[in-house]
């Protein structure tokens, strides 16, 4: 059951961090060098029919949804949300799928990517060359150290990169806030670390070539404390179901992918193909 007393852990979100933030540079800010990288990315989207060929007509612009139940349920959310209010052309696909932790991401291998996601994008009518970004929000299931997270990372965006030849942003996000959970291998601060293990990720490893890396919406907020810089904040029972872990449904999930929206429509890297 939630235990909704733990309504903070006295952790800053990394968005907040003013030395540090989500790019080691303070706040939501990129490395101008990085920057002009993402855009440069978000310029090359284009729509693609099914051979992989650029077609304005009859191409669409596939963003591949992939990772566990709370992405699940967040990507949901976000694709009803935004329909009507993103590129006509732009079609989500929703490949989480409940109990997929990033190490069954990390295993190329592993069922989800040798049947599951591909009978998502066969099911939209869709194939492998249109996916022209992909976001992933993931989390581990028992804990795991920094480094080891970090390597699970490296080979989901790995595999998207050799399965998606035309993908141009890979976004990444950490679960959200997992206090409320009566799990000891789900409860806090392991979540929050989980968002550090992702950021020096992401700071230091990625993010200079084609397939660019990015941070999504960045979920983590202290519990009910809210975030100074768009006041997002994480409330029990009401944002959480009855487990402490998954978000409600409409509340909890639809806040989520809120924030998910306002990153791809009010970012330029993702806004240029996104937004209409």
């Amino acid at each position: 059951m939630a235990q909704c007393q733990k309504k903070s852990i006295g952790k800053v979100p990394l968005c907040d961090d003013p030395v540090v933030g989500l790019y080691g540079i303070g706040g939501r800010e990129m490395p101008p060098e990085r920057q002009v990288l993402a855009n440069l990315a978000g310029e090359a989207i284009l729509p693609r029919i099914k051979t992989g060929v650029v077609d304005d007509q009859r191409g669409v612009i596939v963003l591949l949804c992939i990772g566990m139940s709370n992405a699940q349920m967040t990507a949901t959310a976000f694709e009803r949300m935004t329909r009507g209010s993103r590129n006509v052309r732009v079609k989500i696909v929703n490949a989480c799928q409940f109990g997929q932790d990033l190490r069954v991401l990390s295993n190329s291998t592993s069922a989800y990517w040798l049947s599951f996601v591909s009978s998502k994008l066969v099911q939209a009518g869709l194939s492998n060359a249109q996916v022209s970004a992909v976001w992933c929000m993931e989390g581990v299931m028992k804990p795991a150290p920094s480094d080891q997270i970090k390597d699970m990372w490296s080979s989901v965006y790995d595999i998207c990169r050799d399965r998606f030849p035309n993908a141009k942003q890979f976004l990444a996000d950490s679960i959200n806030y997992m206090g409320y959970s009566d799990k000891a291998e789900l409860n806090e601060p392991g979540a929050y670390e989980q968002g550090v293990a992702l950021r020096d990720w992401i700071a230091a490893e990625r993010g200079f070539d084609e397939f660019p890396i990015m941070w999504g919406a960045y979920m983590w907020a202290d519990g009910e404390t809210e975030r100074a810089d768009d006041g997002f904040n994480a409330v029990c029972p009401l944002d959480y179901m009855a487990d402490g872990i998954h978000p409600s449904n409409p509340l909890g999930a639809e806040g989520l992918a809120e924030l998910l929206k306002d990153r791809m429509t009010e970012l330029s890297e993702t806004a240029v193909w996104f937004a209409p």
